[in-house]
């Protein structure tokens, strides 16, 4: 996933692998691709790991091997999700 942090954003690859860019969410999503998707204004995630999505806690659980990620999904981005 992709968290957002001002001017800047960060690549999560895995908890021990996250690189900084100085590009924000805006700007890098006009650039990957369509597997990635805006679930909140701080967050971007790549739904080829997405393994479940809680509607009523608006979060969504993303799994990497052993490894999982809990990402907050904002009322209105809840709607994207079919």
């Amino acid at each position: 996933y992709i968290e957002g942090d001002g001017s800047y954003s960060i690549i999560v690859l895995t908890p021990d692998d996250k690189r900084v860019v100085s590009r924000t969410l805006k700007d890098i999503s006009t650039d990957l691709p369509e597997e990635f998707q805006r679930v909140h204004k701080k967050y971007i995630i790549n739904r080829n790991y997405l393994t479940s999505l809680n509607r009523v806690g608006h979060e969504c659980l993303l799994t990497k091997e052993e490894i999982k990620y809990i990402i907050p999904v904002s009322v209105r981005m809840m709607k994207n999700f079919r």
